[in-house]
């Protein structure tokens, strides 16, 4: 819990980086800044392993790094709700892949997946409340920051 504070002020931080001021984080067209939001929270929390990173790229650096591990769904919004940044990735190799944070919160019910978290989603659409299920089409794999446990 030491950290649950500080993750919801970054996550808020970022997100309201989405729609005020200059729009820093919001679509533009086809262009959308997943990266740049994860990488955001991800600064907000002390972490700089997503600097300059595509999502694509941060996926192959979260999956092959001793600073993070994997989890499962099921476990990803227990973790979040402990004030531990968790991710939700998913590569692309016929494009960009995407990212997501897992904020605090209260699980959602999905047609697709069952029971899922909670995330703050930037791409083509910016949600802070809906499940990870709007974020993705096929289920991603969820990595939590070992500093942050």
């Amino acid at each position: 819990m030491k950290n649950l504070i500080k993750l919801t002020e970054s996550i808020c931080n970022t997100y309201d980086l989405v729609y005020q001021g200059e729009r820093v984080y919001a679509p533009n067209g086809d262009v959308t800044y997943c990266n740049y939001a994860a990488n955001s929270v991800a600064l907000g929390m002390g972490c700089t392993d997503l600097i300059g990173l595509m999502a694509n790229e941060i996926y192959a650096k979260l999956s092959l790094s001793d600073g993070w591990q994997r989890i499962e769904m099921k476990d990803a919004q227990f973790t979040a709700n402990q004030g531990s940044l968790v991710f939700a990735v998913q590569a692309n190799a016929a494009g960009h892949g995407h990212i997501c944070v897992v904020r605090p919160g209260l699980e959602r019910k999905s047609g697709k997946w069952g029971t899922v978290p909670v995330v703050m989603n930037i791409g083509k659409e910016c949600s802070i409340s809906k499940g990870v299920n709007w974020a993705f089409g096929q289920l991603p794999d969820f990595y939590v920051w070992k500093k942050s446990l």
